[in-house]
């Protein structure tokens, strides 16, 4: 295999001056037979640690050449080895990926269950909504679409509760002081005596302005509760024309 016939006589230094340039298209061969890149380890890489551990051999070589190539060959199949550890598998083509999407009619569903939930809300919400998510309005200009300021909603929402609550509370104080005046007024006419009166130490003006607040806030809880239904109808009839939200 090796032509060592003429070159038995060749030292190292000699070997390696004419024998370089073979050695090296030996170990190419080699690498490509057993799949080893030349990324992982090139020939003349293998070449140059062949000569290293020549010349670190303390023994005498008779045949350097000879010796020098089984040093190739052994290395070869160790870059082998190690190469077959560090294999990777092969990379995944465009065909094996898998692209997750939403499906199609789930996503009809859930837009129009959104509609039918717009369609419910009074018209200055809804045209708010629209102007804030599909056409990227901030506060202030969906605001100004419906003719309101920023915040307008949550103070009409908080004076509402509070008109609320006040006139529950003056409902409830108009029952207590009715239901006291009754029970004196028909005690006293039972025992033959005068009629009391509701607070002896209070001006007379000051019962009858507390009578009259009380009053007034018994009809305004009223007056909301019976006029609520017509509001949101008119609140209807002057929707914006923002666009069909079904769209």
């Amino acid at each position: 295999m090796y032509e060592v016939g003429q070159e038995v006589e060749l030292s190292m230094d000699e070997v390696y001056a004419r024998r370089h340039g073979k050695m090296t298209r030996f170990a190419r061969k080699k690498l490509r037979g057993m799949h080893v890149p030349e990324t992982f380890v090139s020939p003349e890489d293998v070449v140059q640690d062949a000569f290293a551990k020549a010349y670190r051999n303390p023994s005498p070589i008779e045949q350097p050449q000879a010796y020098l190539f089984r040093i190739i060959t052994r290395e070869i199949q160790n870059h082998a080895r190690r190469a077959s550890q560090y294999a990777q598998p092969p990379a995944e083509s465009q065909a094996d990926i898998r692209v997750a999407i939403d499906d199609a009619g789930e996503v009809i569903s859930d837009r129009r269950d959104v509609h039918r939930a717009q369609a419910t809300l009074p018209a200055q919400q809804s045209a708010a909504g629209w102007a804030t998510e599909a056409l990227n309005c901030t506060q202030a200009d969906s605001a100004g679409g419906v003719d309101r300021k920023p915040g307008g909603a949550r103070a009409v929402a908080g004076l509402k509760a509070t008109l609320t609550v006040s006139a529950a509370l003056a409902s409830v104080l108009l029952c207590a002081a009715g239901s006291t005046t009754i029970h004196r007024y028909s005690a006293a006419s039972r025992n033959g005596q005068p009629q009391p009166q509701l607070m002896p130490d209070m001006p007379q003006p000051a019962i009858y302005g507390l009578w009259a607040t009380a009053v007034v806030y018994g009809l305004m809880l009223l007056f909301m509760l019976a006029h609520r239904p017509l509001l949101r109808t008119g609140a209807r009839a002057r929707r914006p024309d923002w666009g069909d939200p079904g769209r």
